[in-house]
């Protein structure tokens, strides 16, 4: 896996590592709507973030799964499921069950699908407009069967930030060519290493 994340960073455009920041990273995404780049890793809040951007003739936005490394093999996606739980010396907890349950309803998910939005209600995301359906209706195609979704894990703020800088930041540095495939690779696995003991050892 690794071995293709480097092939893809000699595909990368030179000027998405400078732009690989909090500040700038629109810039990485105009690339995509203006034609300059055939694909970015993004998820269905872009098509709002980028309504108002000036946009290459006849471009539509396209959604697919994570490919597979074999032939016919199962692809997969990434969700991140927003959780709701009620504390336990909460005020009106009665109150805050109801809630819960109407977030379930076919109510909620229409008032979500007016903000582009889904719920986990049965069929909610066929009350979307057909630009945003594109992002959901990967979801259960018969290639699609792998859904990987978040968690929390018990790591500091430091961790985190150690993380985010062994995955993301030197991966910029592998598309300049300041480092190496084999010396980013090794960088990618210390860190994930690291984090894992520390997940296994609070478990």
């Amino acid at each position: 896996m690794l071995n293709t994340f480097a092939k893809l960073a000699s595909y990368t455009d030179g000027t998405v590592p400078a732009n690989a920041n909090d500040e700038n990273y629109l810039k990485n995404e105009q690339l995509l709507l203006e034609d300059k780049v055939l694909f970015m890793p993004g998820e269905s809040g872009i098509l709002d973030q980028t309504a108002q951007e000036t946009k290459a003739e006849g471009f539509e936005w396209g959604f697919a799964p994570v490919p597979s490394f074999e032939s016919q093999k199962d692809q997969t996606l990434y969700t991140v499921i927003s959780e709701c739980w009620i504390p336990t010396a909460a005020a009106d907890q009665e109150l805050a069950k109801k809630f819960l349950v109407w977030s379930y309803s076919d109510e909620a998910a229409a008032i979500c699908a007016q903000f582009g939005e889904t719920t986990v209600v049965q069929k909610a995301e066929t009350q979307l407009d057909q630009a945003h359906q594109a992002f959901y209706s990967q979801h259960g195609d018969q290639l699609t069967n792998g859904l990987i979704t978040d968690e929390f894990l018990p790591a500091s703020a430091s961790d985190m930030k150690d993380l985010r800088s062994s995955l993301f930041g030197t991966f910029g540095a592998l598309v300049s060519g300041e480092v190496t495939p084999e010396s980013w690779s090794q960088g990618v696995i210390t860190a994930t290493d690291t984090l894992r003991t520390k997940r296994n050892a609070s478990t």
